[in-house]
């Protein structure tokens, strides 16, 4: 397994559809988390390159996850992912400061190419 390392928020109300998070898999060590809750002893534990929050269909309460990510791990590079899409949207995540916004499907080959920008980008946090 590789030593890139990440946490995956899976915030999608529709849990049924295949999850992103798996593409992800040969790229990086992946820690799928579902809750915010999680958020906090996971980046503890795995000390990740980078977090990944994955939407379907965004409300307020799941994206309330970005804002206090990055009030709580301001160095971590954020990757949003979300099926739902408006400028406003967009605009939102970028004042949050979220290094990568893609609106779904993203190819497996487009989440490697994302996940080899944001290595390149990040030291190690080990």
């Amino acid at each position: 397994m590789s030593n890139q390392r990440a946490v995956w928020m899976d915030l999608r109300c529709l849990s049924q559809q295949r999850g992103l998070w798996l593409d992800a898999q040969p790229h990086c060590d992946v820690q799928r988390i579902t809750q915010l809750a999680e958020v906090s002893s996971s980046i503890a534990a795995q000390r990740p390159h980078f977090l990944a929050i994955e939407y379907d269909y965004p409300d307020r309460a799941r994206l309330a996850a970005v804002p206090l990510v990055r009030r709580g791990f301001p160095a971590l590079p954020v990757l949003m992912f979300t099926e739902y899409h408006t400028e406003a949207l967009a605009v939102w995540a970028f004042r949050c400061r979220v290094w990568v916004y893609r609106v779904m499907p993203v190819t497996a080959a487009t989440l490697a190419r994302l996940i080899e920008v944001v290595m390149s980008a990040v030291a190690d946090p080990a």
